[in-house]
């Protein structure tokens, strides 16, 4: 979950903890993150179609979007590449975004992977 680089973490675990903390056994946590995960996909799906469209002022809105729940929820890495994606229109470019989007759907694995282990601790508690 850690890195040497701040930008590079999968999961910022105090903002998680954050979250953690509204828990109470209600089951916030968990309609969090199933939004959060459903988000990602169809936020992914609109970049990939924006990306087809040469639609350089879409991409940057969606990622821009996305970037907020990332950062909302701890998912940093995840926030980080968006924010890259986000910067393509001010070049009116979309080069190298199509590899930015596989960085993104990585990141997306490693995240949901922690998310789904942290959740599980807090169902343990």
């Amino acid at each position: 979950l850690f890195t040497d680089d701040p930008a590079d973490v999968v999961l910022d675990l105090e903002v998680f903890g954050e979250l953690k903390e509204l828990e109470e056994g209600t089951g916030f946590l968990n309609q969090i993150i199933q939004v959060f995960r459903q988000d990602v996909q169809e936020k992914l799906k609109d970049m990939k179609q924006a990306l087809s469209e040469h639609d350089p002022k879409t991409l940057s809105e969606t990622a821009h979007t996305l970037k907020g729940g990332c950062r909302n929820i701890g998912t940093t890495a995840m926030g980080t590449i968006c924010e890259k994606i986000e910067a393509l229109e001010k070049s009116e470019s979309i080069n190298g975004t199509e590899a930015l989007i596989v960085q993104l759907e990585e990141a997306f694995g490693k995240a949901d992977q922690a998310l789904g282990i942290q959740l599980n601790e807090v169902v343990k508690i």
